[in-house]
């Protein structure tokens, strides 16, 4: 079954719809939509009664007839100006008049001229009160013919429209393209890479332009062109169909800007291996030092030695001798399941959770040439699992220098060699420092003299008469807290051997470029972790001390 629509019907409904063109959507900028100076404060409707398209031979003659009607398409509007304009490239072809009044009908007629040249444009008509309404024209002196165009996308941005466009021309212009060319676009229907382009003049030289669009919002400005292509050698013969490939090509971004960024590293493996290197360390001292209990007791005569108390610290050295005082704290240390191990082990446990991730963060700025430069403001703690929270360490953060090379047209930024030096030990140290600072201790061995052990010693010699006539409380805290500090001083040492291991931090990588709002300008750059490879380097640095990383950034606001 045919449905019939006449053309008045069809005028309102597009008047109604501010205009379409072929693809069903309203004008793109600058293809002749409403006046954007005026306020439509009682719209009304602009009805072409003529036809939407007309093909004039040289020197031939035509009525553009509109009709200005209230919205219920009934009530003329009388005595409104209707403006004429020529949109495109009319050459020699002209119009009777350039404005004309409407009669008490509502209507209002112009003539046009074809010229003796062969040309493609538009005929626009509009008043203050409604959109405008267009009319297209072919001029030939050899016929016409129909175009079949297929446009072939070669990019990998997401098109939400194609369209083509058709003008007299021997070679491809560059994009963007000159201003009136084309006054006039075809669009693709959805699924298709296929238009028809209608009543083009035959056996002369044409230019096919092909546009990808990006389509964000609503009215005139909710396209962007993202891909563009041309092709030029093209003709048709009067009466037939020739036809046409276009391929388009995504168009390059503008990448340069200041974009507030991260980097961040999953450090779980190395992480693990800081954890061990802080207990065995720790382990080593007590090893030499003969056990947990020896290492207090040797401790504890110290520490009187300094404050001066000779006579106890040789008292102590005394009662040590047949060994069953050490043998005493060992059994104590054992059933209370404490020693100096264990509360370092809790610290270093906590600080291996929070170095599992870590990040970088910074400023990138990227240039027009498409290359980038860093520069780092702080080092940040993430912790194992999402949401653990920052915890920002006291250390300078690394300038990162190296190949930062934006592609405008892959839409993506190479990360390629790009390194600066951030010593693993020290990295270490300072998230030990920063997890005892989270916890509300002044110094890593504060925070040590704070655990079990030191509770334990202190009541050990609390209760050892032997021992509690020699040293106090504050005395026994003292000579645990020394203890620890040996023991520190050995987790230290080979947390510091780390830095001569892997004393450089390198990335290599690529990350993507988003642009949401189809304007060309990146807004932000995106990789998942494991995008961007991050490695240690070093003296004795391995393949297993890599780091999968990600980087994000957003750009700062102008």
């Amino acid at each position: 079954m045919v449905i019939g629509v006449s053309a008045r019907a069809t005028a309102v409904v597009v008047a109604l719809l501010g205009g379409c063109d072929g693809a069903g959507r309203a004008p793109p900028p600058g293809d002749g939509g409403a006046r954007a100076d005026r306020e439509l404060v009682e719209p009304a409707l602009l009805v072409l009664e003529s036809a939407p398209a007309v093909t004039l031979a040289y020197g031939e003659r035509t009525e553009l007839v509109v009709r200005h009607v209230e919205l219920d398409g009934v009530r003329p509007v009388p005595g409104a100006t209707v403006s004429i304009a020529l949109v495109g490239r009319a050459n020699d072809s002209t119009l009777s008049a350039t404005e004309r009044v409407t009669d008490a009908d509502g209507r209002a007629r112009v003539t046009l001229v074809a010229g003796g040249t062969p040309s493609l444009f538009r005929v626009r008509l509009a008043t203050a009160r409604a959109a405008a309404v267009h009319v297209d024209v072919s001029v030939s002196g050899t016929g016409f013919g129909r175009l079949r165009v297929r446009v072939r996308h070669r990019g990998a941005r997401t098109l939400d429209e194609r369209r083509v466009g058709v003008v007299l021309g021997e070679t491809c212009p560059a994009f963007p393209w000159p201003d009136g060319a084309p006054s006039r676009w075809t669009g693709l229907a959805p699924g298709s890479d296929e238009a028809s382009v209608y009543g083009l003049p035959a056996d002369v030289p044409l230019v096919v332009l092909a546009e990808g669009l990006s389509v964000r919002g609503t009215g005139e400005g909710r396209y962007a062109v993202v891909a563009a292509g041309c092709a030029d050698g093209v003709a048709v013969r009067a009466g037939e169909v020739g036809d046409a490939e276009v391929e388009v090509r995504d168009l390059p971004l503008d990448v340069s800007g200041r974009f507030e960024a991260r980097i961040t590293l999953r450090n779980t493996e190395l992480a693990r291996l800081a954890r061990g290197e802080i207990v065995a360390g720790a382990e080593r001292i007590l090893a030499v030092d003969g056990g947990a209990a020896r290492s207090l007791l040797d401790a504890l005569e110290r520490t009187l030695r300094a404050a001066g108390a000779d006579d106890e610290a040789d008292v102590l050295v005394a009662r040590r001798r047949d060994g069953m005082l050490e043998a005493a704290l060992a059994d104590d240390l054992a059933r209370r399941r404490v020693g100096p191990v264990t509360d370092l082990e809790r610290i270093a446990d906590e600080a291996r959770r929070w170095m599992s991730a870590f990040a970088l963060e910074g400023v990138l700025q990227v240039g027009r040439e498409g290359t980038g430069r860093w520069d780092s403001t702080s080092l940040v703690l993430l912790g194992e699992e999402p949401g653990d929270g920052r915890l920002e360490l006291m250390l300078p953060a690394p300038s990162l220098e190296g190949r930062w090379n934006a592609d405008p047209t892959r839409a993506a930024l190479r990360v390629e060699g790009v390194g600066g030096v951030l010593e693993l030990g020290r990295l270490v140290r300072a998230s030990v420092e920063a997890v005892v600072g989270a916890s509300g201790a002044v110094t890593v061995l504060d925070a040590l003299a704070a655990g079990g052990t030191c509770d334990a010693f202190e009541s050990f010699v609390h209760e050892t008469g032997e021992l509690s006539a020699l040293c106090d409380g504050r005395c026994a805290r003292n000579a645990c807290k020394a203890a620890f500090e040996r023991l520190w001083g050995g987790a230290v040492e080979r947390v510091e051997a780390l830095s001569a291991r892997c004393r450089d931090l390198w990335l290599d990588g690529a990350a993507v470029f988003v642009e949401r709002d189809g304007d060309l300008v990146v807004d932000g750059i995106e990789s998942a972790l494991g995008d961007l490879q991050a490695r240690w380097t070093g003296p004795t640095a391995t393949s297993g001390e890599r780091l999968d990383a990600a980087l994000h950034g957003w750009r700062e606001a102008p």
